[in-house]
């Protein structure tokens, strides 16, 4: 997420007036939630919005998951009207235990494709590129499906303050703290949520992810926001749908 901020940032030159079109869609109190996970199928849209001062961008990003016969596919699409997009996808098997991504894709306009291949069997990582190979810890999640999964642990374990993530990206492999910061009522585009706020601050100091967690949406994020000492980028949600999910 670091690099997509950089580079949606430096894409601009000037500040880009992109409008949201998403409306406000009416909230149901029949979301399809599954015990310990989200509903089989769903589209999260966000209003998106980075800041490097004094530049500021506002763009749109679509959360896009489904899943059949035990394979899950999970899509994030990022536009920032024609300057630069970016696109991840997590694929992978998930059951009663959670998931297990074993693929793992980052696309841009200016970088290319990149990916990380999970080989269970072997408890292996395979990178694109020169990379070398690094070990497939238990658990290990990549940037994507951890969106997912640090919801399933307040289902699992709503008394814990931390907890520790293994993540994958394109490049290597890292452990994420996640501290509860406890819960918070807030205001999306999509409406008011009773939340719980996660945050992984790095040992550095210098960046951190924030994530806000609505139990009455699947536990699924609502509002994420990361942030460095020069620039911040945030995602708010302005529409759901749970009739529809990712394209195999």
């Amino acid at each position: 997420m670091k690099r997509r901020l950089v580079v949606l940032l430096a894409a601009g030159a000037v500040q880009l007036a992109c409008s949201v079109a998403h409306a406000q869609a009416p909230r149901s109190s029949a979301t399809p939630c599954v015990r310990g996970g989200p509903p089989p199928q769903f589209t999260l849209d966000f209003a998106v919005s980075a800041s490097r001062p004094p530049l500021r961008l506002s763009g749109t990003n679509r959360l896009e998951y489904a899943v059949a016969a035990g394979r899950y596919t999970l899509r994030s699409t990022l536009d920032a009207g024609g300057l630069y997009s970016a696109r991840q996808e997590s694929t992978g098997s998930v059951d009663a235990a959670g998931w297990r991504p074993q693929r793992y894709e980052e696309r841009s306009t200016r970088r290319g494709t990149s990916t990380a291949i999970i080989d269970w069997s072997a408890r292996r990582v395979t990178f694109s590129g020169d990379q070398p190979e690094a070990e497939a810890p238990a658990g290990l999640q990549d940037r994507l499906s951890a969106l997912l999964h640090v919801g399933r642990e307040q289902t699992r374990r709503p008394a814990t303050t931390s907890f520790e993530v293994p993540i994958v990206g394109t490049r290597h492999v890292s452990h994420y703290r996640i501290e509860v910061q406890g819960r918070e009522t807030i205001e999306v585009p999509y409406g008011r949520f009773e939340t719980v706020r996660l945050l992984r601050l790095r040992d550095d100091g210098d960046d951190r992810l924030e994530a806000w967690l609505a139990p009455s949406l699947c536990w699924l994020p609502v509002q994420l926001r990361f942030a460095e000492p020069r620039q911040t980028i945030e995602e708010r949600l302005s529409a759901a749908d749970f009739t529809r999910g990712a394209s195999r």
